[in-house]
């Protein structure tokens, strides 16, 4: 995310250069510090650290949506489109997180095997269709179906 908005947002959909890189600085550290704090507080990942597990999440979920509204609000309408044809993404991944550390692969090991599989199953097929729902057609798709 801290590319897109330092990045992408500036060069591609025309947001000024000033809160483009502000927002990707800013999202940059707080994903760094939240990290961190995920990292050290579960020993590498070893154990488990359910009020870690949430900050990071919290902090990581706060900045990315407080960022995609920023965005939203200074973009272009094609940026607005984007932003809202792809807001399933963060989310989806958020939803995995906490999935895989609670599942087997997690320190937690709450969803036993193959509990885990099926609901990440069942969460990815509904992901799956919100992300359909919300897509829009391109030039760049419309020239790989030959439409254009």
């Amino acid at each position: 995310m801290p590319i897109y908005f330092g990045y992408y947002a500036y060069k591609r959909l025309k947001v000024s250069l000033g809160p483009s890189l502000t927002v990707g600085l800013v999202d940059a550290v707080a994903v760094v510090l939240a990290f961190t704090y995920l990292y050290t507080s579960t020993k590498g990942l070893h154990e488990p650290a359910d009020l870690a597990l949430w900050v990071y999440v919290l902090v990581v979920a706060v900045v990315t949506y407080a960022s995609v509204a920023l965005l939203y609000r200074l973009g272009t309408e094609y940026m607005r489109t984007e932003l809202r044809a792809g807001l399933w993404l963060p989310t989806y991944m958020f939803v995995m997180a906490v999935l895989s550390y609670y599942g087997v692969f997690g320190p937690r090991k709450l969803i036993a095997f193959p509990w885990d599989t099926v609901i990440a199953i069942v969460v990815t097929l509904a992901f799956h269709y919100w992300a359909v729902f919300s897509a829009f057609r391109t030039k760049a798709v419309d020239q790989i179906l030959g439409k254009a």
